[in-house]
């Protein structure tokens, strides 16, 4: 299937808002060579869901990477930017060292632009879908990312943006000595709010 690649370098507006919106983060890229990498993948949406066999009990890859790309976005919209915070460790242990400097210098564009981001139901995922492959210590993320957030003036708390829709993601993540690490995000494509089976229509074919 095709996928639109529309990389653009993650401007978190607010750290998530801007992210699913308009732009993204971008980090150097990693490359594996294929021909003597092992590879898995995964794919799970609200119908079907594919995996890999591991031992019974055992953690595997996959389930840390989803838990990682699923906090990455809960960091963004729910913690860091909200109201944004510069000085926050809160991406410490989600991103890779060079990503850090890129999220901290948003959070401060938009502390001084007096913009925050809420989302308007946190306790939902953020990743409605999401298929993901391995190849050594590289993994490649397809998502459909729910964006349903509030923009808001911080000194006053007046909304001034609502953003409800479904944006369809790339992300590069890292398996280095400290664990899974993101490393990428890119936006592809946005659709309606409801318009979930659209979105993952575009995963490419695993």
């Amino acid at each position: 299937m095709n996928v639109i690649r529309l990389a653009a370098v993650l401007a978190v507006s607010a750290l998530l808002a801007a992210a699913c919106s308009s732009s993204d983060d971008a980090a150097p890229a990693v490359t594996v060579p294929t021909s003597e990498a092992s590879s898995t993948t995964s794919t799970t949406s609200a119908s079907t869901t594919s995996t890999t066999t591991e031992a019974p009990d055992e953690t595997t890859d996959e389930e840390l990477i989803a838990d990682l790309v699923e906090r990455y976005w809960r960091t963004g919209l729910v913690e860091a930017s909200n109201p944004p915070d510069p000085a926050a460790d809160l991406w410490d242990d989600i991103v890779i060292p060079s990503l850090l400097p890129v999220l901290q210098d948003l959070a401060q564009r938009n502390l001084d632009a007096n913009r925050g981001v809420d989302g308007i139901d946190p306790d939902q995922d953020f990743v409605l879908a999401e298929q993901i492959s391995i190849v050594d210590a590289l993994g490649i993320v397809f998502l459909c990312l729910r964006d349903e957030s509030r923009i808001y003036d911080v000194s006053s708390g007046e909304t001034t943006e609502e953003v409800l829709v479904v944006v369809l993601k790339r992300m590069e993540v890292i398996n280095g000595e400290a664990g899974w690490r993101v490393a990428s995000s890119e936006s592809l494509e946005r659709f309606e709010q409801g318009e979930v089976d659209a979105c993952v229509a575009q995963f490419p074919s695993p």
